[in-house]
């Protein structure tokens, strides 16, 4: 059967697109075996490239930050929006530390606080969520959490299967479960289990799991499964933080005590979550991911900020 010409030219796509998964895969791997700080200065720079080439990510990214921050002077949102981009780019070369270095490359560049909140938590055999965030930190903080606790991970599926077998390959390594973001069955056997959980809810949730809360001032779609899987499971939900040094020089990983009196309410615990995510970006809004659309509307009368026509962002 002959091809018509859209058909080979989709075709064409693909092929160019997984070649070009392989070829970046490749890359990242010799790219890591640097030193620590040359792997991220190159991060950096390939941060600070994106902000020059991909045009619909900085404008995200400024919407969001302008939302966010509306009180700093244009020049000082202007530096965070490209600090962001510089954590991003950086956060994908951690990410490709956490995937190939071997463990004596990563272990003494970590400081963990807080492991005793976990240690208690898991006598009550129940399970353990923990409660993280989308930080440019999230791969690496993961090997590194790892190597004090088994974890099983809440992923979200991208839309290329071949990036998704790439990563799920490498993360299978780390991890002691995969757990889809649509699998709510093997995340409650996992808990079961007594196992740790990690997940981060952190990012716009499907219109119909969404609510709206205050997030920064502004009615933000928020997810209430958070509220439902503590009800349903009993585990105790124990926010994480891991944070990129100054300097570079290593990473903060953090167990916070577990949060008291949640699932009572999913409106009021969908308004803890986003307190306790701004208190975590305040911390360090530059590490931060920034480049998804935290505000966009969930019904056509909303505004939507990220209409490059819309005027009413501060």
């Amino acid at each position: 059967m002959k091809l018509s010409k859209h058909h080979l030219i989709n075709r064409s796509r693909l092929s160019l697109e997984r070649w070009l998964i392989h070829l970046g895969f490749f890359v990242l791997k010799l790219l890591v075996q640097l030193p620590h700080a040359t792997s991220l200065r190159l991060g950096r720079l390939l941060g600070y490239g994106l902000y020059y080439s991909a045009a619909r990510l900085r404008h995200i990214t400024t919407v969001n930050i302008r939302l966010c921050f509306p009180q700093l002077h244009m020049s000082d949102q202007k530096n965070l929006i490209k600090a962001s981009f510089a954590a991003t780019g950086m956060g994908l070369m951690e990410a490709g530390m956490a995937w190939f270095l071997p463990n004596y490359r990563l272990y003494n560049k970590v400081e963990l606080q807080g492991l005793h909140h976990i240690k208690q938590a898991l006598t009550h055999g129940r399970g353990v969520i923990l409660l993280g965030s989308h930080l440019t930190t999230i791969e690496i903080a993961g090997r590194l959490f790892a190597k004090y606790m088994p974890l099983s991970v809440v992923f979200q599926i991208t839309k290329h299967p071949l990036l998704n077998q790439y990563i799920n390959h490498y993360r299978q390594t780390i991890y002691q479960t995969l757990i889809p973001n649509n699998d709510i069955k093997q995340l409650f056997n996992c808990l079961a289990k007594n196992q740790i959980v990690w997940t981060a809810p952190d990012q716009a949730p499907k219109h119909q799991r969404a609510i709206q809360v205050n997030f920064f001032g502004l009615p933000t779609p928020t997810t209430t499964a958070m509220s439902k899987l503590a009800v349903l499971s009993q585990a105790p939900i124990i926010p994480v933080t891991y944070y990129r040094k100054p300097d570079d020089a290593g990473y903060r990983l953090t167990v916070h005590p577990p949060l008291e009196h949640f699932g009572n309410d999913p409106s009021h615990d969908a308004l803890r979550l986003n307190q306790w995510l701004e208190t975590v970006i305040h911390h360090s809004p530059e590490q931060y991911l920034w480049q998804y659309k935290r505000f966009k509307p969930i019904t056509n009368d909303q505004v939507n900020y990220y209409d490059q026509s819309n005027n009413e962002i501060p």
